[in-house]
C-alpha cells in the first residue's frame, strides 16, 4: 500500500493517517485480531504507548485493536521523505499476516507559482 501526506498533517490522536483492516473468521477469542506496526526491517514493534527513545522520535504508531494508525509527531519533508512500515495483523491463536505501507511526504513549504 503507499499512501501520501502533507507535512504540515497536524499530529491528533483522534485521526488516523489510515486504518489497517484484517478479517479472521475463528470463533471467540481466537478471532480476534490486534495489530503490530514495525519500521521498514524493523522488528521491534512500536504501540501508541511506546516511550522509548527511538519509538517516540519515530513520526508513527499504532493502536493494537483499532488498527488505527496515528501520526505521534509532526513530519518534516526535508528531513525525511519517505517511510516504510510493516502492519501485521495477529489473531488469538498467534497466527498473522502483514502489509507493507510505504508512506510519502509532500513537500507543502515549496509551492509552485500560479498565473491568477
Amino acid at each position: 500500500m503507499k499512501i501520501s501526506i502533507p507535512e504540515n498533517l497536524p499530529v491528533d490522536s483522534s485521526s488516523p493517517i489510515m486504518v489497517a483492516y484484517a478479517v479472521d473468521y475463528d470463533a471467540g477469542r481466537f478471532g480476534e485480531v490486534r495489530y503490530s506496526l514495525y519500521r521498514g526491517g524493523d522488528s521491534s514493534s512500536i504501540s501508541f504507548s511506546s516511550n522509548s527513545h527511538s519509538d517516540r522520535e519515530f513520526p508513527f504508531a499504532i493502536e493494537e485493536k483499532t488498527g488505527h494508525v496515528l501520526l505521534r509527531r509532526q513530519l518534516d519533508y526535508e528531513s525525511r521523505s519517505e517511510y516504510k512500515l510493516r502492519v501485521v495483523a495477529t489473531d488469538g491463536g498467534q497466527l498473522s499476516s502483514e502489509m507493507t505501507v510505504d508512506i510519502f511526504v509532500q513537500d507543502v513549504s515549496t509551492l509552485v507559482c500560479l498565473f491568477v
